[in-house]
């Protein structure tokens, strides 16, 4: 008897595991993933996909290049993020991933850094809750860049209240198992 399953992108990325691991050939694997970017373009599978291929044909400058190498190399990430920001808003890391570029990037407005890093704060929060982690990020960059000090009062404030908050203590704070 044939069991009907129906499709989706984790049985999809299931099957393509599946492929992975049976020895196919590339072309085959590569064939499953388009067919699940194809049918499930705004899933997390699809994303991993896409971010994958991109860094299989982008590859990280060596740590002993040069900072202009590393300047173009952050450039093309950032073309990056922004585009899966747009078809992956969810995929809340991302906007945190464009801020630190971003922020790394030399010629980059002001204005830019502060726009992207209120967005990696407000994606952040919309998808994940609220959480310190963004706010010490954006305002350790903008410390670094001499951006708006009040703000940067205010977020780190801020991260100080989200850590003594119940939810944020269960997951830092270390439990004591002894009897």
């Amino acid at each position: 008897e044939q069991m009907t399953v129906a499709s989706s992108a984790e049985w999809l990325d299931f099957l393509k595991d599946g492929e992975k691991q049976s020895g196919a050939s590339e072309a085959r694997i590569r064939a499953a993933q388009d067919r699940l970017i194809t049918e499930f373009p705004r899933s997390s599978e699809a994303f991993f996909i896409l971010r994958e291929r991109w860094s299989d044909q982008h590859p990280e400058p060596s740590a002993a290049a040069s900072a202009d190498e590393w300047q173009r190399y952050v450039r093309l990430s950032v073309g990056q993020y922004r585009e899966l920001l747009r078809n992956f808003p969810y995929e809340y890391f991302i906007a945190s991933y464009l801020f630190n570029d971003l922020s790394h990037l030399e010629g980059v407005p002001n204005s830019e850094i502060v726009a992207a890093g209120e967005q990696a704060i407000e994606v952040s929060d919309r998808y994940a809750g609220p959480s310190p982690s963004p706010r010490e990020q954006v305002a350790s960059a903008y410390l670094d860049h001499h951006i708006d000090p009040a703000r940067t009062l205010q977020l780190l404030e801020a991260a100080r209240q989200l850590k003594q908050s119940p939810r944020d203590r269960v997951f830092t704070e270390i439990p004591d198992y002894t009897p």
